[in-house]
């Protein structure tokens, strides 16, 4: 949202600002997507299933720790 902004975004064009934000955005969904890959494929392969609240509490930290 803030380099949809014109003024800022002229201003913090070619900057690490930029570079760092989505190096972030990237890591972050590359991560949730490994978490989710590994509560769908580690009950398929081994057929031991997580508990869903423990599922449910680490989503909740992981976004919020995001």
């Amino acid at each position: 949202m803030w380099l949809s902004h014109v003024g800022l975004n002229v201003y913090v064009h070619d900057t690490f600002y930029v570079v760092a934000h989505f190096h972030f955005l990237f890591s972050a969904a590359t991560f949730s997507a490994v978490f989710a890959l590994t509560y769908y494929y580690y009950s398929v392969l081994f057929g031991i299933k997580y508990s869903k609240i423990f599922s449910l509490l680490h989503l909740i930290y992981w976004t919020c720790g995001q």
